[in-house]
């Protein structure tokens, strides 16, 4: 298990996304732009001065760059998977992650 700390909720509710970050980014504040914009409660991650996790999250994940963003438990990829994910209707919130 990766020790992943600097976490920040940003909506209530059912978290469908983790994003790592560093917050420097200009494509991880993007992403999480996106997510905001499309109702998907998400978790930050943010990996500034933490090398070794993001080492150890580019091998589990085969990534090198951030935003690192997973979906529903699935890694996606990063900034241009979710706009490609958007851009098809297929990110928005439902109506069963957001109702309660």
């Amino acid at each position: 298990m990766l020790d992943l700390g600097g976490e920040r909720c940003t909506l209530e509710g059912l978290v469908r996304a983790i994003v790592y970050t560093w917050s420097s980014c200009g494509f991880c504040a993007r992403a999480k732009e996106l997510l905001e914009r499309e109702g998907v409660a998400y978790r930050e991650v943010v990996l500034d001065d933490r090398k070794d996790e993001l080492r150890r999250l580019q091998e589990a994940f085969g990534r090198r760059t951030v935003p690192l963003v997973l979906l529903d438990g699935e890694m996606l990829g990063g900034l241009e998977e979710l706009e490609a994910l958007a851009r098809a209707g297929k990110l928005a919130a439902s109506d069963d992650a957001t109702d309660g």
